[in-house]
């Protein structure tokens, strides 16, 4: 047998009640798609106080605008750091993942507003 055998379409199959092998229907992938992210509700540490943070840094600035009473958006807080710290914008990854710190790193426990996209910060202590 010669590997031209194998890779010839016009060759026969190896049994002929064999059927035919079904093709699968590719649907066309969206790249670069909307992604929707999960709504932070995150408990933190219960019954502990929140950890100290270093003043004047990203995670810090976090916390001060999620600590309002009023609260920030996850759009405000991207500009937030956009603008306080020049050449060190946060993507809606990283975004997410310094929100999240401020709940399991810092022992915050967050909540955000599914009507109005307001995410706060309240110490568990």
């Amino acid at each position: 047998m010669s590997n031209k055998s194998k890779t010839n379409p016009e060759t026969k199959p190896l049994a002929p009640d064999m059927p035919e092998p079904i093709q699968e229907s590719r649907r066309p992938v969206m790249v670069g798609g909307v992604r929707r992210r999960k709504l932070f509700n995150l408990p933190g540490n219960a019954g502990c106080a929140p950890k100290p943070h270093a003043k004047g840094t990203k995670r810090a600035l976090v916390v001060a605008l999620l600590t309002r009473e009023e609260g920030a958006t996850f759009q405000e807080v991207q500009e937030g750091i956009a603008g306080a710290f020049p050449g060190g914008s946060w993507d809606d990854r990283t975004c997410s993942e310094g929100i999240r710190l401020i709940a399991t790193a810092l022992g915050y426990r967050l909540e955000e507003d599914p009507q109005s996209a307001v995410i706060r910060a309240y110490p568990n202590a």
